[in-house]
């Protein structure tokens, strides 16, 4: 469950545990769901404004690009900034972050990635 405001795991935390789930033989799916509080007078829950749906998307967004385009964590997320832009998607992340380093990519990698799905958000 994400969203939940007292949790201390960031989006890297989660996706790198869907990554381990999918090297898993049965692991086909790893869902995702938003925190959204059922009632306002259980004080135990946090109170929340807006449940988090847009990161839930980008969730579902990167790990798309872990099962089929078979992306590593890392190169979604990292340790300088391990939540995932709420502005952006994952994809159009990535992209960004090649252009701005000196890493090489195949023709053939990009090609799979940015002609797959549309780019939503």
């Amino acid at each position: 469950m994400i969203g939940r405001g007292d949790h201390p795991y960031s989006d890297k935390d989660i996706l790198r545990l869907s990554s381990a789930l999918y090297q898993r033989p049965t692991m086909k799916r790893v869902y995702y769901s938003g925190f959204i509080p059922v009632n306002e007078y259980d004080n135990r829950l946090p109170a929340l404004k807006q449940p988090p749906l847009v990161r839930e998307n980008r969730l579902y967004q990167a790990d798309w690009l872990l099962r089929f385009y078979q992306f590593k964590v890392d190169e979604i997320v990292n340790d300088a900034y391990p939540d995932l832009d709420l502005e952006v998607d994952p994809k159009l992340g990535w992209a960004c972050a090649i252009r701005s380093s000196s890493r090489s990519i195949s023709i053939r990698r990009i090609m799979r990635c940015f002609f797959a799905y549309p780019v939503s958000g």
